[in-house]
């Protein structure tokens, strides 16, 4: 009897062990609240990441970004989470490719950001909030950039995170300034992510001066130029002259007043509408690589 009762005892004990080790050591690693990152998600089907909480329970999720053909021999992009298809866009097939990451904040929010590479000029870059079995987009980063009537195209993202401020770094194409490189700021706070501020910082220009490349914010003007006091207004504010020269420093956009570039002559800020012309003549030495 006693021997019974020993051996049901050590079966027990070896039961929970086993529990325990289970639950402590093979569970996946939750990241918490506190630990803000920008992860890639893995391609394909096998892959992925399972350590981010993705719905808002409290508990982690796996999340995976692959591409396949359909029972129709369409070519998609699929994003999953726990199993279940929560995004889905079909891809040209010759020229598409992806990449797909989560954008993790110090308040334990995470959400999605996809590229969607479909040719050089021709891109997508959105930002996803996980809501009722769905990735919905809530910012696309081209928007801050102008439509293509400015010559414009966004690329090379770069995406950083500090706290609960993401910061966005990527090359920017116009007719007005060419090749810049930009950076653009987006804030959780009440509940959103949006942009803050409004403007974006320009970082360094692309300039071809006697068959050289150069990088330097500031630009020599090559025709009269009218500058207007904030970002939104229509009212002139001073003129630039041709071969002043002045520092580009912000950037601009909005259905209503257009891209627009912030300019500094002097100790005076202005603002200058960018043209929908290529050869506008606004600078000298800009470099228009692929426009």
């Amino acid at each position: 009897m006693k021997s019974k009762q020993k051996n049901y005892l050590n079966r027990t004990c070896i039961a929970i062990c086993i529990l325990l080790f289970t639950l402590v050591f093979i569970r996946p690693v939750y990241v918490e609240a506190g630990t803000p990152a920008i992860v890639k998600i893995p391609s394909g089907s096998d892959a992925g990441l399972d350590k981010y909480d993705i719905t808002g329970d409290g508990i982690p999720d796996s999340i995976k970004a692959f591409s396949d053909y359909d029972e129709y021999d369409y070519y998609y992009l699929y994003v999953t989470v726990n199993g279940r298809t929560a995004y889905k866009t079909e891809l040209n097939e010759e020229y598409a490719s992806f990449e797909a990451k989560i954008i993790h904040l110090k308040n334990g929010r995470t959400f999605l950001y996809l590229a969607n590479n479909f040719m050089e000029n021709n891109s997508s870059y959105k930002i996803y909030k996980y809501s009722n079995g769905l990735f919905k987009p809530i910012i696309n980063l081209n928007s801050n950039v102008g439509k293509q009537s400015y010559g414009t195209y966004f690329g090379n993202i770069i995406l950083k995170v500090s706290g609960n401020t993401l910061k966005v770094y990527g090359t920017h194409h116009s007719y007005t300034l060419g090749k810049v490189s930009v950076r653009h700021e987006y804030v959780y706070k009440n509940g959103v992510l949006k942009l803050s501020p409004a403007t974006g910082y320009i970082r360094k220009i692309t300039q071809k001066k006697n068959n050289k490349l150069i990088s330097s914010r500031t630009l020599t003007v090559k025709k009269s130029l009218t500058a207007y006091k904030s970002a939104t207004s229509n009212k002139k504010y001073f003129t630039l002259r041709k071969g002043q020269k002045v520092t580009v420093d912000k950037i601009y956009y909005s259905k209503k007043s257009g891209l627009r570039v912030r300019t500094k002559y002097k100790k005076k800020y202005g603002w200058i509408k960018c043209s929908k012309k290529k050869n506008n003549g606004y600078f000298k030495y800009i470099y228009l690589p692929i426009l």
